[in-house]
């Protein structure tokens, strides 16, 4: 069994979910064991010599680019990112945090050691390419978990707008806030549901309910057994973050059948989605959709991890 020491900034968050300790530990059955350091891990080469591979999530502490520079020698480094980490839009809350000349220094050092990088969408990669030229970078799209959850699409939908995120998309509700309302406005009798941050851009002005953001692996056994939205919105602002940001909402709506709003972008462009251009075109867009919602699932084929595990497993061999 090779050990695969892992590096992420949570082990329980939705990165994590999707992009380490979700994936990384079906490998097991494929001869790689997923090995997570305690705070007291002994940081010397003697103890590092002891894995076979180094896979670091979203590296952006200098402790991150200590790691790699001392298992540089002894071992492939595996760095995966989810998101344009050097280039945040200013009303990110993470901006003041993340997008200091030390963080990035941090970044790019970290990322130029690695043996291979691995991102969530192809326009990510693009973009990581030209940053890192000569970097060998490859797509591992987000995939829904099928070792843990079977793709449930036959239990009724319930008839409501959902929308689950945290507060690092307070700008894009902010600029769809308008058509919103409007749309609610449209449809009075229409639930609109908001999982995670507060909606405050809309308090006051429409009622929606709230639901209590929960642990990602609680979320998902409530959006196949309770949630099962019938319609997702995803209100992005036209930046080039998001249009290097993943489809997992559309991914987790297609597991329970329920259709999707998204824009009009490469990454959204999949089966039961309608996809819009801008908030004019949104708000007809969910206008219709709301009028034609319906509690029968539909059949989408989203991406499982099954496969995509694959990918990852190709990933460890080439590289050790």
């Amino acid at each position: 069994m090779k050990k695969l020491l892992t590096v992420t900034p949570s082990r329980t968050d939705g990165c994590a979910y999707y992009r380490s300790v979700g994936p990384l530990s079906q490998l097991r059955n494929d001869g790689w064991e997923m090995v997570l350091p305690n705070a007291d891990f002994d940081l010397t080469w003697g103890t590092l010599s002891q894995y076979d591979a180094l896979f670091l999530q979203r590296p952006y502490l200098p402790d991150h680019l200590t790691l790699a520079k001392m298992a540089k020698p002894l071992m492939p480094i595996w760095v995966d990112i989810d998101d344009l980490v050097w280039d945040l839009p200013q009303c990110n809350p993470n901006f003041d945090r993340m997008m200091t000349q030390k963080v990035l220094d941090v970044v790019d050092a970290t990322l130029s050691l690695a043996d291979v990088i691995t991102t969530s969408t192809e326009a990510l990669a693009i973009t990581t390419s030209r940053r890192y030229p000569g970097a060998n970078v490859r797509v591992v799209p987000n995939a829904h978990n099928n070792y843990w959850f079977p793709q449930q699409a036959s239990a009724p939908l319930t008839p409501m707008v959902f929308w689950r995120g945290t507060n690092t998309h307070q700008c894009d509700l902010l600029e769809y806030a308008n058509v919103i309302v409007a749309a609610k406005k449209r449809h009075p009798e229409t639930r609109f549901v908001f999982m995670g941050t507060t909606p405050w851009m809309l308090t006051g002005r429409m009622e929606y309910e709230r639901a209590q953001g929960v642990d990602m692996f609680r979320y998902l056994q409530l959006l196949s057994t309770k949630i099962r939205p019938a319609l997702t919105i995803v209100p992005l602002a036209d930046n080039q973050f998001n249009r290097c940001k993943s489809n997992v909402a559309w991914v987790e709506a297609g597991v329970v059948g329920g259709r999707v709003i998204a824009p009009d972008w490469p990454e959204w462009q999949q089966d039961g989605i309608a996809n819009y251009r801008n908030p004019a075109t949104f708000l007809e867009i969910l206008s219709a959709e709301i009028a034609a919602m319906q509690e029968t699932p539909v059949h989408i084929h989203v991406p499982l991890l099954s496969a995509t595990n694959t990918i990852r497993l190709n990933i460890l061999e080439t590289l050790t």
